[in-house]
């Protein structure tokens, strides 16, 4: 007989932390080396980081979404998405593994109400004539802001 027991966000964290270990070690990687910090389940996923390694995404059972994949940095699902960077550049990705922009952005806001926000050129130097601000929708297609 299959028992389900439900865990309070504190207790899941836990469990979640001991399943990254778990996994590090599997990989020959010291995780005692490596403090893993777990973010807030937002869609049934939280992002987790790894210091030395970088961000990735794990669900309530356990399970790395995407394990062969390392981002620089990461933001939690929302509609569907999450932001992810790279070096600097920005995209989104579903819970498929698959990017949504066809070109890595210089900036993203997270999604909400079904698109999210896209920037080519850096807001912080470049002038205004060359920045591109994009409306992006679940389907990849970009409108134009200005």
């Amino acid at each position: 007989m299959k028992r389900t027991i439900r865990l309070n966000e504190s207790q899941l964290r836990s469990l979640i932390k001991e399943s990254v270990r778990r996994i590090l070690n599997e990989e020959n990687i010291s995780s005692l080396q490596m403090p893993v910090d777990i973010g807030n389940f937002h869609e049934g996923i939280a992002v987790f980081a790894v210091k030395g390694k970088g961000c990735n995404f794990i669900d309530e059972n356990g399970t790395i979404l995407f394990p062969d994949t390392w981002f620089g940095s990461a933001r939690s699902f929302r509609d569907g998405f999450a932001a992810v960077g790279i070096k600097g550049k920005w995209n989104y990705i579903n819970k498929n593994g698959e990017y949504l922009l066809k070109h890595w952005a210089d900036k993203v806001k997270d999604f909400e109400d079904g698109h999210g926000v896209v920037i080519y050129g850096d807001i912080t130097t470049s002038p205004d004539e060359l920045r591109v601000i994009y409306y992006v929708d679940s389907n990849g297609q970009l409108y134009n802001v200005k």
